[in-house]
Parts: C-alpha cells; structure tokens; sequence
C-alpha cells in the first residue's frame, strides 16, 4: 500500500466519522442531551470532510444517516435519555 493510498484512506475514513457524528446530532438532539466536544480529533475529521469532493460528501451523509438509523433502532436506550 502507498503513502498516498493510505493517505486516501485517512482522509475518507476521518471524513466518513465526521459524517457519522453529524447525523448522530442530527438525529438526537430533538430527543436527548447531545453535546459534541470539540478537540483536535474533531477538527481532523471536519477538516478531512471539508476535503473530499461535494458527491462523497453526499454518499458519506447518507450512508452514515442509513448507519445512524439502524443504530438507533437495535439501541434504543440511545435517544430515550436512559443512564444505568
């Protein structure tokens, strides 16, 4: 694998994990306390997302939205403000 592969993959996977945190908030902040921190890991991801082209940015909130989703339904306890 080269450098720029893996480079590639960086910035898609950082890009795909600020997508899925976007759609997490989305979804659940109507329904619970969400509070995203912000650090350095954040900038990364947002900044690798701001980077990829409009139609991955797309496809990265879709399918993220389609993950989110399905996460929500097989866990409910994650927008019913339930602590154990």
């Amino acid at each position: 694998m080269t450098a720029s592969t893996k480079s590639k993959q960086m910035l898609s996977g950082k890009a795909f994990e600020y997508a899925l945190l976007n759609q997490f908030e989305e979804k659940l902040k109507h329904k619970t306390n969400v509070q995203v921190i912000i650090n350095s890991s954040l900038t990364v991801a947002k900044d690798c997302f701001n980077n990829v082209s409009d139609l991955s940015k797309s496809e990265y909130m879709l399918y993220a939205s389609f993950a989110v989703n399905f996460l929500i339904d097989i866990e409910p306890k994650l927008s019913n403000d339930i602590v154990d």
